[in-house]
């Protein structure tokens, strides 16, 4: 049984797309089982994120942190969608990007997709650790 109500969960999804902050992040982290409990992801299904960084340095760390696995940790709820497209968008943000992707077993991620406050396919994922399967440069 959840904790939190549905109405709470959905205002603390407002909040994370409006402000993005760090506490927005926390606050998501903090009922992320409750979120899987009303929106969890029914099948299993391929996620991508686009991340872009300022230099290749930056970029080149974080492949590196990746390991020879391509093991990816986050701390908080990360943004991911169902649509490579998308993920590129995120990646030319800055001058050197990349789009990650894997997939994601049923109930694992949140489908935001039912709220229909977006247009990015979205879905949140817990924090964890999750093993990647691909990852492509941009730019």
């Amino acid at each position: 049984m959840p904790k939190y109500s549905f109405d709470t969960c959905t205002d603390l999804l407002y909040g994370y797309y409006l402000d993005g902050s760090a506490e927005a992040k926390q606050a998501l982290t903090n009922v992320i089982d409750d979120l899987l409990y009303y929106f969890g992801n029914e099948s299993s299904i391929r996620l991508y994120r686009g991340l872009s960084f300022r230099t290749a340095k930056q970029r080149i760390a974080f492949i590196t942190s990746l390991g020879d696995q391509l093991m990816l940790n986050e701390q908080y709820v990360s943004s991911w969608s169902t649509s490579s497209n998308i993920a590129q968008c995120f990646a030319k943000r800055k001058k050197y990007g990349i789009v990650i992707s894997f997939t994601v077993p049923k109930r694992v991620a949140a489908d935001l997709r039912v709220l229909k406050f977006n247009n990015e396919l979205e879905y949140i994922l817990p924090p964890g650790s999750y093993k990647l399967d691909k990852f492509t440069l941009i730019r």
